[in-house]
């Protein structure tokens, strides 16, 4: 028997958008909680392309379980030498990104089309410093 809150209408919060071939756009909407973290995390844990921006301006709440795997996430990336981006606005949101030291691993824009432009801009993390 399925356990489902009456109030979560979507069972897939996580819309993916693929911007170009080298950018992946997530945008997340409603509670990133305990329920919808895996479904944010699924979506990460496949190829991602050199670039991915999550976008979390639609996020209502964003729970230990949503920040763990934005935090793998930017594990991941640091890793395998990609970028990532975020965007909210949201005060609470913000503040709790900052607790745990998220904005200072991966940038954090206010908009969608600041972090699209910005990172679309930059070079491949594989391109600085090399010598061809």
């Amino acid at each position: 028997m399925s356990m489902s809150s009456p109030y979560r209408r979507t069972p897939a919060p996580v819309l993916e958008h693929k911007h170009t071939a080298d950018l992946l756009i997530l945008s997340v909407t409603g509670e990133l909680d305990a329920t919808t973290a895996p479904l944010l995390r699924r979506h990460l844990d496949g190829n991602l392309p050199d670039r991915t921006v999550i976008d979390l301006s639609r996020v209502t709440f964003l729970g230990g379980a949503g920040l763990q795997v934005l935090e793998a996430a930017a594990t991941r990336v640091g890793r395998e030498r990609r970028r990532l981006a975020l965007v909210t606005s949201s005060p609470t949101d913000l503040r709790i990104l900052r607790l745990f030291d998220l904005d200072v691993r991966v940038p954090v824009y206010p908009r969608l089309s600041d972090a699209i432009r910005e990172v679309a801009s930059q070079r491949p993390v594989e391109d600085t410093g090399q010598v061809s």
